[in-house]
């Protein structure tokens, strides 16, 4: 009896181990930058981001800007060449899809990919990155030139990012087949399409400001951009957040955090510009980033 109890204990062991960690055949540890296994190599990638949260927090609050866009002008020699902004965008955001696919084709658990949970939240990291990365740049009008320094960080981020998100929704984490009923993943996914529909919606307001060949600026109305200046900057917050809320994961609360410590700030510097040069006529109830809060 007690033979028994401790073969179904070792059986029920090594079913933890395909669940929730994937470890290549003939792997080494060298193989993962001297961390053992993949989860873990991903966990202190996860660590990392969140480490990383300080400075580019401290420095964007300490009126650093990221140099592309509008200001992209102001940008010195430091930043590298300008790159035309559209390609950058291209360029910087498809590693998201690219590690994707990969990770989905040649290099995925059967049983993650058998999960409703792990696919319905990987359809969302690459539903998002695929617009972000060759949807939107073609849209954009024009445009201005992005330092390359700031497009070589941008994509530095989303291959590791990509990497993360999509290996843990792979690979490395399978999720019970009932939490897509949890009132988490429900709550977290209608944020991310609430969140997406602001984004693409403010994106879209932006993008038609001003008519063909028109080259001032404008203030932005409609939507979301009447409660927050950085109705788009917001709208990609709510999207991670419920990402991560749906996820219920450290990895993609990593990202969420990171997000929110890179954009949140933008929007509190475009909220001042748009003070600055409209002055008076800039509608006083609009809050920065976080509508009737910041």
């Amino acid at each position: 009896a007690s033979q028994h109890t401790a073969r179904k204990k070792t059986k029920k062991q090594q079913k933890q181990v395909e669940i929730y960690m994937y470890t290549m055949a003939g792997s080494t540890p060298n193989e993962w930058f001297g961390v053992q296994d993949e989860r873990t190599f991903v966990f202190y990638l996860s660590v990392g981001m969140v480490v990383m949260v300080v400075p580019v927090l401290a420095a964007l609050l300490s009126g650093a800007r990221a140099y592309y866009g509008r200001y992209s002008s102001v940008a010195s020699a430091l930043y590298g060449w300008p790159m035309n902004g559209k390609l950058a965008w291209v360029l910087q955001e498809c590693p998201c899809v690219f590690i994707g696919l990969y990770n989905v084709l040649f290099h995925a658990d059967r049983s993650c990919l058998a999960s409703p949970a792990n696919l319905v939240l990987l359809s969302l990291f690459l539903i998002h990155y695929t617009h972000r990365s060759f949807i939107f740049p073609l849209r954009l009008r024009g445009g201005k030139p992005t330092p390359f320094l700031i497009f070589l960080s941008a994509a530095f981020f989303c291959v590791v990012n990509g990497y993360m998100q999509t290996a843990t929704l792979t690979r490395l984490q399978v999720y019970d087949k009932d939490w897509v009923f949890d009132y988490r993943f429900l709550v977290g996914v209608t944020l991310f399409f609430l969140g997406m529909a602001i984004n693409i919606h403010s994106d879209s307001v932006l993008i038609n400001l001003r008519k063909p060949g028109e080259k001032d600026y404008k203030i932005p109305r409609g939507g979301m951009f009447e409660y927050v200046t950085g109705a788009n900057f917001f709208g990609e917050m709510l999207e991670w957040t419920g990402f991560a809320i749906a996820s219920w994961s450290f990895v993609a609360a990593a990202f969420a955090l990171f997000t929110i410590a890179n954009i949140g700030p933008r929007g509190v510097h475009h909220h001042q510009w748009y003070l600055e040069k409209f002055k008076e006529s800039y509608p006083k109830s609009r809050k920065a980033i976080i509508p009737f809060i910041l």
